[in-house]
């Protein structure tokens, strides 16, 4: 059973596809577990105001007649961030996926979301992929020894992450319990954010971990050598911590050219 400070929301989504920038949200579950144990579940079909693409719909079954009397996004948006207000995060596939795709959506709305701020968030996909590679489905079939009939159903898959972390537990006996314990557990060592986008260098200064073109390098090099790299990455999907660390390293030399002009005058 997981050791909880506060109430944990598990989330799942179902989309028009796989881009926050140009896709929307199709279906939101959320299954809130509190302190004590006690469950309650949230869930609403959403209408995107645009076709739903064939391939979408292969994979969630969900169509567009099915949503077409279906309240907006912007119709659930404060009940949706009233009922996250003060909950830790949960879910599968959720950093690199559901939480770009609520960022992005709130933004569209007029809110600002930073689920990365004064909260905890694990991933079960994370600890998976960290211990066994493989899917949702695979993942509740591996540590619960239980089929997976609402697969790509948003609440079914609310449901089944609680269950695989609750089988992970059982599973792997250097797990902690702690929600807290859980998230630098399973975070890459010396990652700085979430999706392992940055990583410390050996002067514990945020250095790239992805792409070919600037891997290993710090943000305060590229951001001196090739600041449009960074200005990119803040017009992009990135998660908000990578944003932070590029604006930061954006504004130190932004300052540092300053310094150096009065300086020479």
């Amino acid at each position: 059973m997981l050791q909880l400070t506060r109430r944990l929301a598990s989330i799942d989504l179902e989309t028009t596809g796989l881009n926050p920038q140009t896709d929307s949200i199709v279906q939101i579950g959320v299954v809130f577990l509190d302190i004590d144990g006690s469950q309650h579940e949230w869930q609403t079909l959403v209408n995107p105001l645009k076709p739903i693409p064939p391939s979408a719909s292969e994979v969630h079954g969900i169509i567009d007649a099915d949503v077409s009397a279906s309240p907006t996004f912007r119709e659930v948006a404060s009940t949706l961030l009233f009922s996250l207000e003060g909950c830790d995060l949960a879910g599968y596939a959720l950093i690199p996926f559901d939480l770009p795709f609520l960022i992005e959506e709130f933004k569209r709305v007029g809110h600002t979301w930073d689920p990365y701020e004064s909260r905890l968030i694990v991933d079960a996909q994370q600890i998976f992929f960290m211990k066994e590679k493989r899917t949702l489905e695979a993942a509740l079939r591996f540590y619960c020894n239980i089929s997976h009939p609402a697969a790509h159903d948003a609440l079914g898959d609310a449901k089944a992450s609680l269950q695989v972390l609750d089988g992970q537990q059982v599973k792997y006996k250097d797990m902690p319990s702690s929600l807290e314990e859980i998230v630098k557990w399973s975070l890459p060592e010396g990652y700085v954010d979430p999706e392992g986008k940055l990583k410390l260098n050996s002067d514990g200064l945020p250095a790239f971990a992805f792409g070919k073109k600037h891997f290993g390098h710090t943000l305060d090099e590229v951001a001196q050598t090739d600041s449009s790299y960074l200005t990119w990455i803040l017009s992009e999907s990135f998660n908000p911590i990578v944003k932070r660390f590029c604006q930061e390293a954006l504004n130190k030399t932004k300052e540092g050219m300053l310094q150096q002009m009065e300086d020479h005058f």
